[in-house]
């Protein structure tokens, strides 16, 4: 780990906090870690998660899972890095490992809702790419960065750029946030720690590569805010039909009370309730008949 901290101290003027601790335990099996001062990016928030190691019975459980699923528990980091805002052209764009593809796209709405998965040749055959267009594909797929893509196949599970939420938005978000998102597992061997650190500089070749050459074509940028603004018109048409929904419960729910409080009149008290309601639906009826004539 002395390799990552000096890499990242090399390359931030903050690593850690102002108390000078480069990571903040976060529970019997997670660190957090915090960088700020670099060029094009505002902060990175990072995550170590590790595992359950302080729980004989989940260290049990998860040995047993990792002999027959990729599922197990494994440590991993994870960078979420906060871009500048209106340094470049706002897309979604991802590199998955194989095996985790599927559960990401369905569980993360700018990958579902706004890029297509593909393979790509010129990358291990352990990825998928997810893009909105073939013209972000071929810019962010530098001769640089499949090198480091490259040697990063072993411990990457994701690389994901973005302007959109990882959740489905109840409404439309004004101020969206630029995003790169990088997770990698660990070595289970801890002499090979240094083995990722490759993937430390494949963040900070990104963050320093996105706003340099992600403007794009007139073409592509018109095609990129065509997909925000149909995204848009789904939330909206959610928001109504969510909307409309709550009115009818709240109608429903009027109307149930209102049956219990008849119930529990007495039965002339009834009767003249009744009266009353036939006579507000008739007085209903009359106007209606006036509207049309």
């Amino acid at each position: 780990m002395e390799k990552h901290i000096a890499l990242l101290k090399e390359n931030f003027s903050l690593v850690g906090n102002d108390k000078g601790s480069s990571l903040i335990q976060d529970g019997p099996a997670d660190y957090l870690f915090y960088l700020s001062g670099r060029r094009n990016c505002q902060f990175i928030h990072g995550r170590i998660t590790l595992k359950p190691r302080h729980d004989i019975l989940q260290t049990i459980t998860n040995f047993v899972t990792s002999q027959f699923s990729s599922k197990a528990v494994t440590d991993t980091v994870t960078y979420n890095v906060t871009m500048n805002d209106g340094a470049y052209d706002d897309f979604v764009f991802g590199i998955t490992k194989k095996d985790r593809a599927s559960d990401l796209r369905q569980s993360r709405y700018d990958l579902k809702t706004f890029t297509k998965q593909s393979n790509n040749n010129l990358l291990p055959n352990v990825f998928n790419v997810h893009s909105e267009s073939v013209e972000i594909s071929e810019t962010i797929l530098s001769n640089r960065i499949i090198e480091l893509l490259k040697a990063s196949s072993q411990y990457l599970t994701y690389l994901i750029i973005t302007d959109q939420p990882r959740i489905r938005p109840e409404k439309i978000i004004e101020n969206k946030q630029n995003l790169l998102t990088v997770m990698h597992e660990l070595p289970n061997d801890t002499s090979k720690f240094s083995d990722v650190t490759i993937i430390t500089e494949l963040v900070l070749t990104l963050i320093d590569f996105i706003p340099g050459h992600c403007s794009f074509r007139a073409e592509t940028r018109q095609k990129l805010n065509k997909n925000r603004e149909e995204a848009d018109k789904v939330i909206q048409k959610n928001l109504a039909a969510e909307r409309q929904e709550e009115i009818q419960q709240k109608k429903a729910d009027k109307k149930r009370a209102e049956a219990e409080r008849v119930a529990k009149l007495s039965p002339e008290e009834q009767r003249k309730y009744e009266e009353k309601e036939r006579k507000r639906e008739l007085k209903k009826k009359q106007k209606k008949m006036v509207k049309k004539v």
